[in-house]
């Protein structure tokens, strides 16, 4: 989603500004550095379900196949990320990195 803004004398100006992205790095730094490790295959299958069928679809799939740790750090990940309101894609992007965001080396 991009946002064009308007200056005080009525012409647009040309800057747009990515709010997907930025509500991602707003994700991002709620999620923080927490030194848990999610397996990457169940983060790979979370990504494949949240982009083909929708939140609530990779909440159960996550609810189903994981362990306690686990399950609650990548439901919480997913509430931030739907809190944020991030969409499908930008979630996944978020998963795909998330063992690097929360070693702190993001």
């Amino acid at each position: 989603m991009f946002l064009i803004i308007i200056d005080k004398g009525g012409d647009q100006v040309e800057k747009k500004i990515d709010l997907g992205r930025e509500r991602m790095g707003k994700a991002i730094e709620e999620i923080g550095v927490t030194g848990i490790h999610i397996d990457e295959a169940l983060l790979t299958d979370a990504r494949k379900i949240l982009l083909e069928k929708g939140y609530e679809a990779s909440e159960l799939f996550i609810s189903q196949s994981t362990a306690s740790l686990e399950h609650d750090e990548l439901l919480r990940v997913l509430k931030i990320c739907e809190q944020c309101q991030l969409n499908p894609e930008l979630s996944t992007e978020v998963l795909k990195n998330l063992n690097m965001i929360e070693s702190g080396n993001w």
